[in-house]
């Protein structure tokens, strides 16, 4: 499979911007010798090689995770006066204060091996591939003055473990001391499914045969097996198709393993003139007929197309997918691909869908269709953006969406796709994969993925190689965070299930949706990029997963939704309704909510970027931290009194359509006029970025109808931007609408027009137009 992808990703990468995310009180640990120093992070943030500041995320050790998960921690070393040699780690056993324990052979350490990302001259190094720490030749090594050391430690737990709190100690010895630190895991009653609710695959394999080639390993076998210990299907493992029987009989004593979520199928047909594939029914049904026999028709996946958007590639894959389910109506049938609404209902069993491509009414047509949403990944895979946390809260995302798989275009290619050969193609030779992360070349023609890692999600040790020095395959900073996301997807199916329960035993008939957004809203801004961060993406990670599993444990019967109104011009603002027993006494900012039988409701405007709303219900607090947007006061952009200005500048109305008085703008439109200019000689300045990079007007409808949206362009030198508002403003309503400018892809730094286009010929009363920032 060759992706292609639109995704726009910062391709320098600032340290300066890693430095200001986060802000938390250090608790120091000091070595021996007084000059090495251990730092506490979540174990997906990467310390660039030589950063200074290291914005330590916890005040120590600690670990919390469920039964049957593997969990880790972070801590970082670094020595400002000179060299760590010869660093070793080793971990006491974990024990709790019982007597119970967990076996060392279940806890696991790691050292971060940093990748040095060189194109564009960015020369930064940041921690990928996890060097085990369990050889001990591999448990040496030398930082030099000032060079982070960045170990991990992984527990993983079974369903047999005591739910408890273990203290362990992890002790480093170098040449000039040894430190101590303390460990902390915190293992709750709470058991994650051993087949992941979330199907995780792999497209390949890519290159690991032909890098294992005449070594005494089974290579496919290895990745295979490999992956699954990370929740990660590969889709190929075995190309031995030349019967239905041969197939199904090499691969079932892999796919029978219950944490086998997806296998690629193989085809047996052929592609016409028209490109229309035929399928040879017969053999098509006898494969059916097997993966039915054994148990393994719902992990069976068909594709044959790949990114198809040309209106004979989509009118094809439809056909595929009618033909295939008229042989088999329980097939599935995927394809990476971006939204055509004209491929539902029955064009397309699996979507695949990339990020930039997955949102709610997209997702929501396509499982009102009767089919499945995947998400195609790779942006939050890479090795240069600090964002292996953003990896995990895109799993909060997709359940919350219904999205129910994942699909990484490649977890082993390790091969250089030259764009200079004619025509372009993979290259014959593996490159030196452990000093150069980029598939792509040349590096410059594809910015978006300068800071590598897009291709693959392991490295291959080979004996000799001089860092792994065995035939093994090791993993990366990388792919634990896709794992880690997958189990947090099944905390979140969990206390859904609760939510749900409990609902129905209230006899309330709502979605669960409302009720499981006070998980949700906390992380979505981290996703979706719509606003800054007063706190760090890593600490909101920690206290929302916290709370989570703290609520799953409680299995309260007392039930909260936080909601943010539909009109996000509202984004201030929060819906609450809370679901208690009959005749609680539920107090909130000091007032008695009323009940109306089972259900409480009250609102509440929020001005601070982290809000912690308390409510006491029947005695008990319950306690969320909320992170609404707030809009900065921002420059007021517009003089509303230069009416001369105004009617000049809009001729096509008549000078009656205008008025001004006590700060106000009234104007009226027409039935065939419904736009609105501000000429420049209205504007208080022209370089609207460096003021704000939202347009805010606040207005209110005199219109005795509902006006359905309001749409703004601007002149910008001899470009025009355009920004699209669905936001509806009912008559007689107040409002302000909100318009990212930085959206319309064109440069707002020199703007000599403003244009307001109506739906209707409505009758408006505008109070104010400034540029403000959302944070």
């Amino acid at each position: 499979m060759h992706k292609i992808k639109t995704l726009i990703i910062p391709f320098l990468i600032s340290l300066i911007m890693i430095l200001s995310a986060c802000s938390v009180s250090v608790r120091d640990f000091t070595t021996t010798d007084g000059d090495v120093r251990a730092y506490f992070v979540e174990n997906s943030y990467k310390a660039e090689k030589l950063q200074t500041d290291i914005p330590s995320t916890k005040n120590s050790f600690e670990i919390i995770m469920c039964k049957n998960e593997a969990e880790g921690g972070q801590f970082i070393l670094r020595n400002d006066l000179g060299q760590i040699k010869n660093a070793s780690v080793s971990v006491s056993e974990l024990e709790d204060s019982n007597g119970n324990v967990i076996p060392p052979n279940r806890v696991k350490i790691y050292r971060g091996k940093y990748m040095n990302l060189f194109a564009f001259d960015q020369n930064v190094s940041y921690p990928d591939a996890l060097i085990p720490m369990e050889y001990e030749d591999l448990n040496s090594f030398t930082a030099e003055k000032g060079e982070n050391l960045p170990y991990y430690i992984e527990v993983k737990t079974v369903e047999s473990d005591v739910a408890s709190t273990y203290k362990s100690t992890a002790t480093v010895t170098f040449d000039s001391g040894k430190i101590d630190i303390p460990i902390t895991v915190k293992v709750y009653d709470i058991l994650l499914p051993t087949t992941p609710s979330t199907a995780m695959s792999v497209s390949g394999p890519w290159d690991i045969d032909t890098v294992y080639e005449g070594k005494d390993v089974n290579a496919r076998a290895m990745l295979y097996n490999f992956l699954l210990d990370y929740k990660f299907s590969l889709e190929w493992i075995t190309s031995d198709a030349s019967s239905p029987e041969r197939f199904v009989e090499n691969i079932l004593p892999y796919v029978k393993d219950e944490r086998v979520t997806k296998f690629m199928a193989p085809l047996y047909g052929e592609t016409d003139e028209n490109g229309y594939y035929v399928f040879n029914v017969a053999k098509m049904t006898r494969l059916v007929e097997l993966f039915r026999q054994n148990g393994i028709m719902d992990k069976a996946c068909w594709a044959k197309f790949d990114e198809p958007y040309k209106p004979e590639d989509l009118d094809c894959l439809a056909k595929f997918n009618r033909d295939l389910l008229a042989i088999a109506p329980d097939a599935h049938h995927s394809c990476a691909i971006a939204y055509h609404p004209e491929l539902l209902p029955d064009g397309l069993e699996t979507w695949i869908l990339s990020w930039n491509s997955v949102n709610e009414p997209m997702v929501s047509a396509i499982l009102a269709s009767g089919n499945r949403v995947w998400r195609y990944g790779t942006e939050e895979t890479l090795i240069g953006n600090n964002n292996s946390v953003e990896a995990k809260i895109r799993f909060w995302h997709q359940e919350q969406l219904g999205i129910t798989g994942y699909l990484q275009w490649a977890g082993d290619n390790f091969r250089i796709y030259d764009t200079t050969l004619n025509p372009p193609a993979y290259k014959d030779e593996i490159r030196d994969i452990w000093n150069d992360p980029y598939c792509f070349y040349p590096v410059e023609q594809y910015p978006m993925y300068s800071v590598g890692g897009d291709s693959y999600l392991v490295y291959p040790g080979l004996e000799g190689d001089g860092i792994i020095n065995r035939n093994i395959i090791v993993p990366t900073v990388r792919i634990a965070a896709l794992r880690d996301g997958a189990d947090d997807y099944e905390m979140l199916l969990i206390r859904r299930a609760q939510v749900e329960k409990q609902l129905k035993k209230y006899g309330i008939d709502t979605n669960s949706d409302a009720y499981m957004s006070v998980y949700y809203e906390a992380l979505n801004d981290i996703t979706n990029d719509t606003a800054g961060n007063t706190l760090s993406n890593f600490d909101r990670y920690i206290t929302v997963k916290q709370k989570l599993l703290d609520d799953i444990i409680a299995d309260s019967d007392v039930l909260f939704a936080i909601e943010i109104p539909k009109d996000e011009s509202s984004f201030s603002i929060r819906n609450i309704t809370v679901a208690a027993p009959e005749k609680s006494t539920i107090i909130f900012n000091g007032n008695q909510l009323t009940q109306n039988g089972y259900i409480a409701t009250t609102s509440i405007i929020l001005n601070d970027p982290i809000s912690s709303l308390t409510f006491t219900v029947n005695g008990r607090e319950y306690t969320y931290n909320i992170y609404p947007k707030v809009v900065s006061k921002g420059s007021e952009l517009v003089d509303l009194s230069n009416i001369s200005a105004l009617i000049e500048g809009n001729q096509r109305l008549p000078e009656s359509s205008f008025s001004y008085s006590d700060g106000l703008l009234n104007v009226n439109f027409t039935d065939k006029v419904k736009i609105l200019s501000i000429p420049l000689s209205m504007l208080e300045y022209s370089d609207l970025s460096s003021q704000g990079k939202y347009l805010a007007i606040e207005f209110k409808n005199k219109s005795d109808f509902d006006i359905s949206n309001m749409d703004v362009s601007f002149h910008s030198g001899p470009s025009r931007g355009y920004v699209k508002s669905d936001t509806s403003i009912k008559s007689g309503e107040v409002k302000t609408i909100y318009y990212d400018l930085s959206s319309a892809d064109v440069d707002y730094s020199n703007v000599s027009k403003l244009i307001f286009t109506f739906a209707q010929n409505a009758s408006v009363e505008i109070m104010d137009i400034r540029m403000v920032d959302i944070i």
